[in-house]
């Protein structure tokens, strides 16, 4: 386990943001993490440091789950996969394309915790989709008193529990409902004249605009195939 109070670690991915927790530890396995809530009077488990509000904060202490092992465990039988706190998407998705398996949304960069993805809520992309915790099935949450308890779909406290942004726990791992692979096509659009953004701009379509805002606008749409 490292205890590490520098303070380029104690601030979120932009620097916009520093934590005000006494400490800040990264546990290398569960019994290290077990060990550390048991022992302390506040904790709360960090993500990625994606977020630019301080949701995950606390005066306290502060852990940082990405020592822990990564484990990304298939289950075809189910259709599910089982993945621990510290998997990202960019790690988690080749490993579904492999086995024939995909999520059925994506986060938009690869360095992003599944765990910290799914307890913000965050929504992934597309309108016509679920966010990303939508396909949420089963958390395992290590307790106050530092033993990891198993919350199922099937439960009548599952749903309010999904979202839970850190408040019943420390999640260590994260079961996720699988669909077949897929491709995706993104068709690109430009040079584009800034009139034709402004008149097509409410359509189905990523546009990538790069200030100030010319004719070598780009605009792209994306779908499976």
């Amino acid at each position: 386990m490292t205890m590490n109070d520098s303070d380029e670690r104690r601030t979120n991915w932009a620097h916009s943001l520093t934590y005000s927790a006494r400490e800040l530890a990264r546990p290398r396995s569960i019994d290290e993490l077990s060990s550390i809530v048991s022992s302390s009077d506040l904790v709360h488990a960090l993500g990625t440091r994606h977020s630019f509000s301080d949701v995950a904060d606390t005066a306290g202490v502060l852990v940082d789950l990405s020592g822990l092992p990564s484990e990304i465990d298939i289950d075809e039988s189910s259709g599910t996969v089982a993945v621990n706190a510290a998997a990202t998407y960019g790690k988690v998705a080749p490993a579904l394309d492999l086995a024939g398996f995909a999520l059925h949304n994506e986060g938009s960069l690869p360095h992003i915790s599944v765990a910290g993805a799914t307890a913000t809520g965050t929504h992934g992309s597309g309108s016509g989709l679920g966010s990303l915790s939508t396909v949420v099935r089963a958390l395992e949450i290590l307790g106050p008193d530092g033993a990891v308890r198993t919350l199922n779909h099937d439960s009548v406290d599952f749903p309010g529990a999904v979202i839970h942004l850190g408040l019943l726990g420390v999640v260590t791992r994260v079961t996720l409902e699988l669909e077949p692979s897929y491709r995706m096509r993104q068709d690109v659009y430009g040079p584009m004249p800034w009139n034709t953004y402004v008149a097509h701009r409410n359509r189905g379509c990523r546009w990538d605009l790069n200030p100030p805002a010319s004719s070598s606008d780009l605009g792209s749409s994306q779908m499976k195939v």
